[in-house]
């Protein structure tokens, strides 16, 4: 978590968000983009969707090897909780990034 968290706090500041540490996703997660960072020899990834300005809106975290996501119905979870928050089935809540970590 602490990773995450200094990873974020990185990301806020930055004006524009590009690879390797902003891509977007592919094929049936088009309009999707990870937020990428390595910690302790691991590939880490948050999957999510833009949704307005400097707004991103995490869906699932998840380690990434090769075409290997864990846990292994990562895509499909994201897929799902988008469509949730899209339709006012699942609500939604700010993720503070706490300064000095």
């Amino acid at each position: 978590m602490a990773a995450m968290d200094g990873f974020l706090s990185i990301m806020v500041k930055m004006d524009d968000w590009t690879p390797p540490d902003f891509k977007p996703m592919r094929r049936e997660l088009r309009g999707f983009h990870e937020l990428r960072w390595k910690a302790g020899g691991v590939q880490h990834r948050i999957i999510g969707r833009l949704t307005g300005d400097r707004t991103f809106l995490m869906l699932i975290g998840c380690t990434h090897k090769g075409t290997v996501y864990t846990p292994p119905n990562a895509l499909e979870t994201a897929i799902e909780r988008d469509r949730l928050v899209r339709t006012q089935g699942a609500t939604t809540s700010e993720y503070e990034i706490l300064s000095g970590r």
